[in-house]
Formats: C-alpha cells, structure tokens, sequence
C-alpha cells in the first residue's frame, strides 16, 4: 500500500497466526471441534462417573425406592426387610420392617428426589437420594430404621451409633431385629 503524502497513513489489520498456512475461518474451527470430540471422552468423562437422576419416589421396601423408574437402594445402609420383626427386651415382636417402610415412605412421599448413582448391584442401582438438601439414608439412620455399611460408607456409622443409644426406631424399648441386618 503507498504512502500519502496528504493524509493519515493506513496500517493495514494484523492477520491471525496461521492465517498464511491456509487454516483459517471455518477450517480452523472444523479442525479444533475435531480435536475436541476425540479429546472430550478420553478426558472428560470416566467409566465410573457417578449420574444424576430425579423424579418422585415410590417405596418398595425401607431401603428400596423407585425414583425415575430406576430400581434404586439406598447407598451405606441396610434396612429391615418389611417382614422383618424385631423383638423387645421383654420378649414382645413388633413390624419393625413395616414401620421402617412406612418410614421412608412417609419422608419422601410427595417429594422430589435427586439421586446420584455409586455403582450397580444386583440389577439395582445403588444411589445417594436427597429431598432438598436431607440425605434420605442419612435420614433413616438417625431415625433408628436402618444401619450403617461400613463396606460403603463411613458417613453413617456415628448416627447410628446415637439411634442405638437413644432407642429410636428398631432399638426402641431394647428392642433389636430378630435377623441379622447385611452389613457385609
């Protein structure tokens, strides 16, 4: 481009790196999207993350819930069966399985619940569930309806210990199940 003399010199826009080697506008982004689509899954996801699904849940059995029509157990705890009976320091048996059921259901019936899956299990999927900000195990524990796993979670254990000790749920009046729960 001349010079002129009569008014402000012009300078000319800077041109892109590589804008010379033929890759640019819309080969160049073609080119970075393709790196990034074989990039993304090797980096950006593993095998073992952990999804996230919601809906309203239906109880099957104290540790059991039905939520976005998947099959889901709750993670770092064992419930009672809902034939499970426990029996009282004096001797007397009581549904300690149904009322564990009743339990959850009552917690988390008419609510939405975002669940996070751990693994799967047995065709089921073995999931942290939360009602707003309550962790739904965490919930059954604390109330005496269900045990920690160890195997799981270590999260659990001190409520349990506080539900034995303050005979809530299943250990009211000294009661204990009359099976062993799974721990593992």
């Amino acid at each position: 481009m001349p010079l002129s003399l009569t008014g402000p010199e012009e300078i000319p826009p800077a041109r892109p790196a590589g804008a010379d080697s033929g890759m640019c506008g819309w080969r160049m982004v073609i080119a970075r999207l393709a790196l990034l689509t074989v990039l993304c899954p090797l980096y950006g996801t593993s095998a073992n993350a952990e999804t996230e699904f919601a809906g309203k849940a239906r109880v099957v059995d104290a540790q059991t819930l039905e939520v976005g029509g998947r099959l889901v157990r709750l993670f770092g705890v064992s419930a009672p069966p809902t034939d499970e009976t426990c029996l009282t320091a004096s001797g007397q048996r009581w549904a300690c399985g149904e009322e564990a059921a009743f339990t959850l259901a009552f917690e988390t019936g008419n609510r939405w619940l975002t669940c996070r899956e751990r693994f799967r299990d047995a065709g089921l999927t073995v999931a942290t569930c939360l009602a707003g900000p309550y962790d739904i195990a965490a919930l059954m524990v604390r109330k005496g309806w269900a045990i920690a796993r160890p195997d799981e979670s270590q999260d659990y254990i001190k409520d349990e210990e506080k539900a034995r000790s303050d005979g809530q749920g299943m250990w009211r009046e000294g009661s204990r199940p009359t099976r062993a729960l799974r721990r593992r």
